[in-house]
């Protein structure tokens, strides 16, 4: 990745037993690339809402390690408190 690039890091709690895939995040990843691809890196991160709630500290040093400029967060009514929690970590 190039160093002008804006790091941008798309971050979707989910749980795959009842909620499908990051679908809002993966059309704003879409369009976001079609417009601006030579200019951003845009990575959408999946974490389990299990494991979320129980390592809340590996997951944001994860997030963090990979330097991102904006973090962007999928906001559901069944993931809202530990999404809040992990924003308000990192």
């Amino acid at each position: 990745m190039s160093k002008n690039k804006c790091n941008i890091k798309l971050v979707h709690i989910s749980d795959p037993s009842i909620y499908g895939n990051p679908l809002a995040l993966g059309f704003l990843k879409t369009y976001a690339d079609s417009l601006l691809k030579s200019r951003i890196n845009i990575e959408i991160v999946e974490y389990l809402l299990k494991k979320t709630e129980n390592e809340t500290e590996t997951i944001v040093e994860n997030i963090i390690s990979k330097k991102p400029n904006i973090i962007g967060f999928s906001c559901y009514i069944w993931n809202i408190l530990p999404t809040i929690k992990l924003a308000r970590e990192i």
